[in-house]
């Protein structure tokens, strides 16, 4: 009864954090897809609560809501071994930590850092190939009276792009440099690290146009508000200014992909930040063709 009660009063935690926008709240992303992996993994929690070995049994019975195909809940305890994982249950009490996905991202360990719910960005192999795509998966931390935690979370592979995904990363990133200020850029700018992936990376400039950071293009050191795309439109100037007069905001524009030449439309997210007095913007964004 008490282990009862104490998940009970983590998902009414939970539930208020959804209330403000935060990563729990399903209502706050704009495809379905990403709504269902909240609510299937809030579900599963649900579950949990009410009889912890039955839902673990219910969890690894293939062909069930919880695992068909290449869809599956993943379970691990505080120290970060598997309690949970049907495609492959002989790696049930495996240590995870040290494990890294084939780029080298530490995203175990970043899903051990997740507080009561938050999304990890990584790639990994589907259970029918050994070929990698990304996963994006979702999860939920729960307490126990004991003190033992149990870490739940599902996540589709090749998930499309959710336009909060962009703005939790820049928001992130605009965070991190008003904490560490410059010296936080080759933590952004990292292949390895949380804020590349897919075709998200994030870009710094000042408030004179002066590129700060970008990841892929020769561009640091460089004023770039008489950038035009190849629409015509100032698109640099653009971001600027919607970071400057709105703090926050979206922009249009046309840009290259990561490793193409050709430009494709893009959705950019822009978000202020001032370290020491000196004003920043902080970007990214996603293409929605």
């Amino acid at each position: 009864m008490k282990q009862q009660l104490i998940l009970t009063i983590l998902l009414i935690t939970t539930a208020a954090t959804a209330s403000a926008g935060g990563a729990c709240d399903a209502s706050a992303y704009e495809r379905p897809e990403t709504r269902s992996v909240i609510k299937l993994v809030r579900e599963a929690s649900a579950l949990l609560e009410k009889d912890k070995n039955g839902a673990f049994a219910e969890f690894n019975r293939s062909g069930s809501k919880w695992y068909k195909g290449d869809k599956y809940l993943v379970g691990f305890d505080e120290n970060m071994k598997r309690t949970l994982y049907p495609p492959f249950k002989d790696k049930v009490g495996e240590e995870t930590l040290a494990i890294t996905d084939p780029a080298g991202r530490p995203f175990f360990k970043w899903i051990s850092e997740i507080k009561d719910c938050g999304w990890v960005h990584h790639e990994w192999a589907t259970p029918e190939s050994s070929t990698s795509v990304w996963k994006s998966s979702f999860f939920i931390r729960l307490k126990y009276t004991t003190g033992k935690t149990q870490i739940i979370g599902s996540g589709p592979y090749s998930l499309k792009m959710d336009k909060k995904f962009v703005t939790d990363t820049v928001n992130a990133g605009a965070k991190l440099l008003e904490e560490k200020g410059e010296a936080a850029l080759p933590e952004l700018k990292d292949p390895k690290g949380r804020y590349i992936f897919r075709d998200i990376y994030l870009y710094v400039y000042d408030e004179k146009g002066i590129n700060i950071m970008h990841p892929y293009l020769p561009i640091e050191g460089k004023n770039m508000l008489t950038h035009r795309d190849s629409k015509g439109k100032l698109d640099i100037l653009a971001l600027r200014d919607k970071a400057m007069n709105s703090g926050a905001g979206w922009v249009e524009f046309w840009w290259p992909k990561p490793g193409e030449k050709a430009e494709s439309r893009k959705l950019g997210y822009v978000k202020k930040a001032v370290v020491n007095g000196k004003k920043y913007f902080v970007g990214s964004g996603y293409y929605p063709n």
